[in-house]
C-alpha cells in the first residue's frame, strides 16, 4: 500500500475511533436528543449496517469526515466544552466543529529548510568590490597618517575605528561593506560637527 493511502486509511480509521467515542459519550449525556435528531426511519436491510438508520448512518459518515482534520484530544477537550456551552441540547455539527477549531494547537511557523533567501553571486561580487574599494581608501588614510610628522587634526582616528570594526564585523561573517557604509551614516554628523569647529578656530 503506498504510504499516502495508508496515512489517508490511518487518519480515517482516527476520525472513526473519535466519532465512535464522541456519539457514545453525546448519547449518555444528551440521551435520544441527540440521536433522534438524525433519525429518519429508513432502516438499511442489508450489509454490516443492516438494522441500522440510514439516516443515523448518513450523520456519523458526515461527522467522521468533519473530525478528520482533529487529533482525538482535540475532540475530546471540544466535548468537554459542548457539555458546558450547551448543557441543554446536543450541539449541532457545525457548533462542535467550531469547538474544535478553538481546541486546536496553534502551529508555529517554522520556514521550511532552505527556504531562506540567499543574496545572489552578482550582488555578493558588488559587495566584495564595494568593500575593497573602502578597505583600499580607508588604508590609505592610514599610510598617509602614519608616514606625517605632524598629526593632522582633520583626519582623526574615527577612520582607524571605523575600519577595525568593520574588520572585526567581516571575521564573524558579517558584511564589511554594510557596516562601514552604517558607520559613515551613523558617525556622519560627528565628523561634521568637528570640521565646523575647526573652521571656525
Amino acid at each position: 500500500m503506498p504510504k499516502e493511502s495508508a496515512q489517508a486509511a490511518g487518519v480515517q480509521e482516527q476520525a472513526r475511533a473519535a466519532v465512535a467515542w464522541l456519539w457514545r459519550m453525546m448519547h449518555g449525556t444528551y440521551g435520544s436528543l441527540f440521536v433522534s435528531r438524525f433519525a429518519t426511519g429508513e432502516i438499511e436491510d442489508k450489509g454490516p449496517d443492516r438494522g441500522k438508520d440510514k439516516g443515523v448512518l448518513a450523520a456519523r459518515q458526515v461527522w467522521e469526515a468533519s473530525m478528520r482534520n482533529f487529533s482525538p484530544d482535540t475532540v475530546k477537550t471540544a466535548f468537554r466544552q459542548a457539555v458546558q456551552v450547551h448543557s441543554e441540547f446536543p450541539p449541532t455539527l457545525p457548533q462542535f466543529v467550531a469547538l474544535c477549531h478553538a481546541n486546536k494547537p496553534r502551529q508555529t511557523y517554522r520556514p521550511a529548510a532552505g527556504a531562506a533567501i540567499e543574496m545572489g553571486q552578482p550582488l555578493r561580487s558588488a559587495y566584495a568590490a564595494k568593500a575593497r574599494e573602502i578597505n583600499a581608501c580607508y588604508d590609505a588614510k592610514g599610510y598617509s597618517r602614519a608616514t606625517q610628522t605632524q598629526p593632522d587634526d582633520s583626519v582623526g582616528g574615527l577612520d582607524l575605528l571605523k575600519q577595525a570594526i568593520a574588520q572585526a564585523v567581516a571575521c564573524t561573517g558579517g558584511d564589511e561593506a554594510i557596516e562601514l557604509m552604517r558607520l559613515d551614516r551613523l558617525l556622519a554628523p560627528t565628523c561634521k560637527t568637528r570640521m565646523i569647529i575647526k573652521n571656525e578656530g
